[in-house]
């Protein structure tokens, strides 16, 4: 520490599983302080540490995460509506917690067919890689290139994450890669292959999740119902 400037470098730690390291920068000289973070996590368990941290298990799997970041104030909020960087991250054999993708797109199906919406599953989607890169203005965090590789799909993304208004708006555009199965448990042979656009909104305790199955028939066939979104 000098002059109202403090530095912690190098940090470094073992904890769940994986390590950590760190640069942390703190300048009180001025009015408003000021934080800067250059920050690093590599092959730790997400789980465990969104559970401690945060009271619930988000993600699940194991992420590899940096990010620069620079804030101003020193409250949480204050630390959230200006904080500013940059970072990418990857996760490995894990799961979203909270919405099953799959259940999604039979329930969208099933809607659009006037089939009998499928059996309730858990509300978790599984993935076998999960990555991006992401950029921070003022506490919203955007993406363009958000990636997920599952048994089930392979999925696009792009969006938004507002951090002070905890709200989402994200698309995903999901190709189907694997079978999808009906209520009654038969191949969907229609959707093999095909993109369906996903998109989730919302906050970020409640979130929405909109399927457009019908823009996939619209593509396809002359005769078609109205795009349905879920």
């Amino acid at each position: 520490a000098k002059q109202g400037k403090f530095r912690m470098h190098p940090l470094s730690a073992s904890l769940y599983q994986g390590k950590y390291s760190g640069d942390i920068g703190l300048d009180v000289s001025a009015k408003e302080p000021q934080l800067s973070l250059d920050e690093k996590l590599s092959g730790v368990q997400s789980g465990p540490l969104l559970k401690d941290f945060m009271g619930e298990e988000l993600v699940t799997g194991e992420a590899s995460v940096a990010a620069k970041m620079t804030a101003s104030g020193l409250d949480a909020m204050a630390v959230r509506k200006t904080l500013n960087g940059s970072g990418n991250f990857r996760f490995s054999n894990g799961a979203v917690k909270g919405v099953n993708i799959g259940q999604q797109i039979r329930n969208a199906y099933a809607l659009y067919k006037k089939q009998p919406k499928p059996a309730a599953e858990q509300k978790s989607t599984d993935f076998a890689d999960l990555s991006g890169s992401f950029r921070v203005n003022n506490g919203v965090v955007s993406t363009s290139d958000l990636s997920a590789r599952s048994p089930l799909f392979q999925v696009a993304g792009r969006g938004k994450a507002d951090l002070v208004a905890e709200r989402l708006d994200l698309r995903l555009d999901t190709t189907i890669v694997s079978d999808v199965r009906d209520a009654t448990g038969e191949r969907i042979g229609e959707l093999s292959g095909e993109r369906i656009p996903v998109t989730i909104k919302g906050k970020f305790s409640e979130p929405k999740i909109g399927v457009d199955i019908g823009s996939i028939f619209e593509a396809n066939f002359q005769d078609h119902d109205p795009v349905l979104f879920v």
